[in-house]
């Protein structure tokens, strides 16, 4: 069955290259990770990873199958129904920035964050440096934190697309501000989905640049990706304790301290698959819309709502209770069974052909900030739901109504106009 599975992707890869003429798309994306996290799965590094059973395999393949089948479809209709956002005519390739918005924007998250900082007490990192108990479990406030996470990851993607454009002193600082204080309160989450978008839009609005200087980018991107999992390891040893993290892995592997990223990062992407191998094993009876909805819904609203649990005891379908990633299909498989899975695979299937089409068509900011947004949900989909989590998928609404609404276009001299293209 891997080897049916090997089969599927590489036609997938190979049909995608055929039609695109890039790797750098959605359902290049899915499939090399997908396809990554199943070859490490078997060097069966942890005593907590079975061998897979050919259900899952199964549902593997039929995954990658439906993924790209719904990706075409997407990509075909974006192009045949050519709505006026995907249009691409001699008006959209001219804007004018309205950054007094952006400015407006950054103040609000600006003073609603130091509003939890003051609620709270203090930050994470603080707190672990004073010894005090609490973690960052117990930081921010229900709803709105969440809001700040998703209004901070438009920022800063903003803020890359400008200082790629153009550089200025003042958007390079408030993106480290972004920055500092994201590490300040330990989401590491919010990190990684930041670094995603933003690798997404500098490689997109300079990928011919890129083309010219291959192998330096391939040295650039491979330090960086190094050093980001050193990084993401010694944020998780800080976070949980190094030798805590050593028992619960039941690694028969062992690595100094300061290498643990390579240890975190290889749990982190295989757990999910001996996740959802026991999730299929024991396959439970479908329990409605209730995971789907505690997945979705504002914990401000899921406090009214009585009986809303996923299931009643998680940790009898997790192959290692203490790492609960079990990929995008979860939720929906505990709802609906495989039909769910069937489900949320053509959406997200069709979500990438639209977003990856609009781009193309539009080749706007906005359909970029869309198009980065997509490509990390897609990317972390191994992980979990990212577009059903509302601190992610919020994104799209902020961009949709900064770039849709609030930002106006209009004529402009011929000597400030800015082509999108080129950009």
């Amino acid at each position: 069955m891997l080897f049916v599975f090997l089969l599927i992707a590489v036609g997938s890869l190979a049909l995608n290259w055929r039609v695109s003429h890039s790797w750098i798309n959605p359902l290049s994306c899915f499939v090399c990770i997908w396809t990554l996290i199943t070859l490490l799965y078997q060097l069966r590094l942890s005593q907590s990873q079975p061998v897979l059973s050919w259900k899952t395999y199964l549902l593997l393949c039929a995954v990658l199958f439906i993924f790209s089948v719904s990706y075409f479809i997407g990509c075909f209709f974006a192009s045949r129904l050519r709505i006026a956002l995907m249009k691409k005519s001699s008006d959209s390739t001219v804007y004018r920035s309205d950054e007094k918005i952006f400015y407006i924007l950054y103040g609000s998250w600006a003073v609603l964050s130091l509003f939890e900082l003051f609620y709270c007490g203090g930050c994470p990192l603080i707190w672990k440096l004073t010894g005090d108990e609490r973690n960052y479990f117990q930081y921010g406030i229900p709803s709105l934190h969440g809001f700040l996470n998703s209004l901070g990851l438009v920022l800063l993607g903003y803020l890359v697309y400008k200082l790629v454009n153009k550089f200025e002193k003042i958007k390079l600082l408030l993106l480290f501000v972004l920055i500092i204080y994201y590490i300040f309160i330990i989401t590491r989450q919010v990190l990684v989905s930041a670094a995603i978008e933003s690798s997404v839009i500098i490689l997109l609005m300079k990928k011919d640049k890129f083309k010219k200087k291959i192998p330096l980018v391939i040295g650039i991107s491979s330090s960086v990706i190094l050093l980001g999992i050193i990084l993401f390891g010694l944020l998780g040893n800080f976070r949980t304790g190094y030798s805590n993290f050593v028992s619960v892995s039941r690694l028969n592997v062992s690595l100094p301290s300061f290498l643990s990223g390579f240890e975190w990062v290889y749990m982190y992407l295989t757990m999910t698959l001996a996740n959802i191998d026991k999730m299929i094993m024991l396959n439970p009876s479908p329990l409605g819309i209730g995971p789907i909805a505690s997945l979705i819904l504002p914990s401000v609203v899921l406090r009214h709502i009585p009986n809303i649990a996923v299931v009643s005891d998680p940790n009898l379908y997790l192959a290692n209770s203490q790492f609960t990633v079990s990929g995008y299909f979860a939720e929906a498989f505990f709802s609906f069974g495989i039909l769910g899975v069937i489900v949320i695979t053509i959406l997200y299937g069709l979500l990438g052909g639209l977003c990856e089409r609009w781009y193309d068509l539009s080749q706007s900011m906005c359909s970029l900030l869309c198009y980065a947004v997509t490509l990390q949900i897609i990317i972390l989909s191994f992980f979990a739901n990212m577009l059903f989590y509302l601190p992610n998928c919020f994104q799209y609404i902020l961009i949709l109504f900064f770039f849709g609404i609030l930002h106006r276009r209009k004529p402009l001299k011929k000597d400030v106009m800015v082509n999108c293209k080129e950009n």
